[in-house]
């Protein structure tokens, strides 16, 4: 079963549930390649804790789940970017989750933190 459209719309490439007017200045570009690289993966933000929080949103878990992911990915950027100098999703490797997991364990042994 199909859905008949009028003519001056036209489906978004870039979301195929979205109609977008011709006359709409505000249609969103088609993601490159080139925007690929520049905008952490793609995620249209070079804010690295709004980039975690986009990813969260997107996820299709629960409300609550999605506001949980969105708070510790906050926490977790801002380390990296006063710890560690990163600013971008693609500098991170599995030795900065490792690294942020032993900062958090020496936080717990301290009493700063419950775990």
């Amino acid at each position: 079963m199909s859905i008949d459209r009028p003519d001056k719309y036209q489906v978004n490439q870039t979301d195929l549930f979205a109609c977008v007017s011709p006359l709409d200045k505000q249609a969103p570009k088609p993601l490159t390649a080139s925007r690929k690289r520049g905008r952490n993966l793609g995620l249209g933000s070079r804010n690295l804790t709004r980039v975690g929080k986009t990813c969260a949103h997107q996820s299709g878990k629960a409300f609550s789940t999605r506001g949980t992911l969105a708070e510790r990915w906050s926490v977790f950027a801002k380390w990296l970017e006063q710890t560690q100098g990163i600013k971008r999703m693609q500098d991170i490797t599995r030795d900065h989750a490792m690294a942020y997991g032993q900062a958090l364990k020496a936080r717990v042994e301290r009493h700063e933190l419950k775990a």
